[in-house]
């Protein structure tokens, strides 16, 4: 089983942390997917263009929701719907600020004033506010769900996209969670 991706993505850091927490064994293929090579080699595998992918016997899964349900169908275990819910939310989060980055790093709405970066401005607020409000569905440490969570708030402070201090309840779940081996040893800072 092979992970492919980089080092700084919250989706393959939780597809890492998911596999290393239930000792299941794998490869990582650690890509920088600015450069040319990386792009080119995420290209031949995928049509989608996306990291994280997964590689094994002989198939390419990709995007992060899909991987997670294939490794635990593997150790026949189910992610239930209202799991499913929770996780849309950090992954509409996590996809709203990788374009609100991407447009501050390419220089295309460093202010964030088109009505693009404005509605996923607005996506991120709400759905960083509701999972505030229910931080208790997101705290067991070992679940897929705060496995999620801790990756995509340490992205949010890593680049710096987002002001987070208003969000007490996940900082405070972020705090509890940050010096864990598993995050520590995938910390993209390193």
């Amino acid at each position: 089983m092979k992970v492919i991706g980089s080092v700084t993505s919250p989706f393959v850091r939780r597809i890492r942390a998911l596999l290393e927490l239930r000792d299941i064994p794998f490869e990582f293929e650690a890509l920088d997917t600015r450069s040319d090579a990386g792009r080119l080699r995420v290209g031949s595998l995928s049509n989608i263009r996306r990291v994280p992918l997964l590689e094994d016997e002989g198939n390419i899964i990709f995007d992060s929701l899909i991987i997670v349900e294939y490794i635990l169908q593997k150790k026949d275990e189910i992610i239930s719907i209202e799991d499913k819910l929770l996780l849309k939310l950090v992954d509409e989060i996590s996809d709203s600020a990788v374009h609100l980055f991407q447009l501050k790093f390419h220089g295309d709405d460093t202010d964030w004033k088109t009505k693009f970066a404005c509605n996923h401005l607005n996506r991120v607020d709400d759905c960083l506010s509701q999972i505030d409000q229910d931080i208790s569905k997101y705290e067991d440490g070992n679940t897929v769900k705060s496995i999620w969570l801790y990756c995509l708030v340490d992205w949010l402070l890593f680049r710096e996209v987002f002001e987070m201090s208003k969000y007490s309840n996940i900082l405070n779940f972020y705090n509890s969670q940050s010096t864990r081996d598993i995050f520590v040893e995938t910390d993209p800072r390193l």
